[in-house]
């Protein structure tokens, strides 16, 4: 089977995992009953928070995402109409311009809602950039012990991942729910990797910008482009090979034909590449690859749908060098992996 062939499913393996919890109804912010303080101007309500909507945690993080977070009153909103909810110190913590009151109306979302992750990510990022890497770590182990934590499959595949590259290496990551488990796993290994969000293009966050520096790396200005990003580097810092997640299907940035999957990230490489030898000797080496069965009791999370592609190549890689006993094994881990997740239509890339 072709390379080329799997990119057309590498999107749908992938579904996003929502952190949301039900909608809940918190009181507004009463108005002022003092008739000589000064008047406010009022702030325009987006339609996307009209009727029930008003009231929903939800609703106003769903905003915040697609749109809010460009409206310089986003904060003033929140507070106003959903006032000391997690969802109110969140949108005022990420919409404020002061670093102090940032982290704490952030601070304050995690102790009201400790389990959900979106403000143990944006603190990460502001302990790492206002207070520097002992802040960040500490940070980091205080959230992988927190009610907030990973699932260990999520984890092991985070950590797997990150085995599978070299100690110094670039990595690609789509989603935020790749990444995050990435940066835990990274530092609980001590590892070296930069970690560089992407969405259509990179996303050059002042994070990001920080981490180049330190590593002694300078991109051109304006640099966005992703495939311009794994050719630069390849060319001007060999010695930091570029990989993207298996959150990123290469076919979108137009490298499909210059992404190899190693383990279980795609390798850049202008050049052809055995990608296949490199992926047992990972797979076999390097990794702790868990075992799927059609009786594992539990459902699987997203991450663990990604095995699948290595293990059908790892299938065919055994099947041509005659090794039937270990083609049959990968096939059958990855048929349990397929039918696992409910998802048959997979079953057809199995090797026959």
């Amino acid at each position: 089977m072709q390379k080329a062939a799997f990119f057309l499913l590498i999107l749908c393996l992938v579904p996003l995992r929502h952190w949301g919890q039900a909608p809940s109804r918190s009181a507004t912010v009463p108005a002022s009953r003092d008739r000589e303080a000064a008047p406010r101007p009022a702030l325009l309500l987006p339609a996307a928070l009209d009727g029930e909507r008003l009231f929903s945690q939800d609703a106003w993080l769903a905003w915040y995402r697609t749109e809010g977070y460009a409206n310089p009153q986003a904060g003033a909103l929140a507070q106003e109409h959903i006032s000391g909810t997690y969802a109110a110190y969140y949108i005022s913590g990420m919409s404020s311009t002061d670093p102090r009151e940032r982290m704490q109306a952030l601070e304050k979302a995690r102790d009201i809602e400790p389990r959900r992750p979106e403000a143990w990510q944006a603190l990460a990022v502001t302990y790492e950039l206002q207070n520097g890497p002992a802040a960040y770590a500490l940070h980091l182990a205080h959230w992988s012990t927190s009610a907030a934590r990973y699932p260990a499959p999520v984890m092991t595949y985070a950590a797997n991942q990150l085995a599978t590259l070299p100690p110094q290496a670039v990595l690609l990551v789509r989603t935020a729910e790749d990444r995050w488990p990435l940066e835990l796993a990274r530092q609980q290994a001590g590892g070296r990797q930069l970690l560089l969000p992407i969405q259509d293009v990179l996303q050059m966050t002042p994070l990001a910008e920080k981490r180049l520096k330190a590593a002694g790396i300078t991109l051109p200005n304006g640099m966005a482009d992703v495939a311009a990003l794994c050719h630069y580097m390849t060319r001007q810092y060999p010695a930091w090979p570029v990989f993207l997640a298996m959150d990123c299907n290469p076919h979108d940035y137009g490298m499909a034909d210059k992404c190899y999957l190693t383990g279980l990230a795609w390798k850049y490489s202008a050049a052809p590449l055995d990608n296949l030898s490199l992926l047992q000797q990972n797979w076999h080496s390097r990794l702790q690859p868990p075992r799927f069965h059609t009786q594992l009791e539990r459902s699987l999370y997203p991450q663990e749908l990604r095995y699948f592609y290595p293990l059908v190549l790892l299938a065919q890689a055994s099947a041509q060098q005659g090794d039937a006993r270990a083609a049959e094994d990968y096939r059958r881990q990855a048929e349990a992996i397929a039918r696992l997740a409910n998802r048959t239509d997979l079953l057809n890339y199995l090797p026959r």
